[in-house]
């Protein structure tokens, strides 16, 4: 890692952990846990890294933070016994760290609301796949095992969820 001291970024990372990751998810997993898979997860890939600047680095970090958060969030609602598609809208919540306006905080609201509508009308065959895959964070071999079908069945439904999914949303205007 030339240059760049991952441990230099653990005050600023702890602190935007402590801010985004929910009390009750606490009792799973500890916000040092996150901070300490993010700095694995950084140290396995910093030829990835495309920047040059404290701050990018900083924001390279606090992305893959987020990310560790959101699968956090959807591997322990899914055990809590909550309804997946929820948890597409509570991986980012109102209150968040870097909320640009109101009015995008609406814009992502609406869209993911307008999701929510659309996954509902998918067929039922193809809505299962797309939960499973996003929602409850499978592979298409995991899914494909616990529905009793071909991989490349799943992926196609896959497929065709997308492809609804985005015509149903496309020119969506909040």
């Amino acid at each position: 890692m030339t240059g760049w001291n991952a441990e230099g970024y653990q005050g600023v990372l702890t602190q935007y952990v402590e801010s985004r990751l929910p009390r009750w998810i606490r009792r799973y997993l500890g916000v040092s846990d996150v901070v300490q898979s993010v700095f694995f997860a950084a140290s396995r890939s910093t030829d990835k890294f495309r920047g040059t600047t404290d701050a990018e680095y900083r924001g390279w970090l606090i992305r893959i933070a987020e990310r560790k958060i959101i699968d956090s969030l959807r591997r322990y609602q899914l055990r809590e016994g909550a309804d997946p598609k929820r948890i597409l809208l509570s991986a980012r919540s109102p209150g968040q760290v870097d909320a640009a306006t109101p009015d995008e905080c609406v814009s992502s609201s609406e869209l993911a609301r307008a999701l929510l509508e659309s996954i509902d009308t998918l067929p039922a065959e193809v809505k299962s796949v797309v939960i499973s895959r996003y929602a409850g964070d499978m592979t298409f071999a995991e899914i494909a095992s616990q529905l009793d079908m071909p991989e490349s069945t799943c992926q196609r439904r896959w497929l065709e969820g997308i492809k609804l999914l985005a015509a149903r949303l496309n020119g969506f205007q909040p």
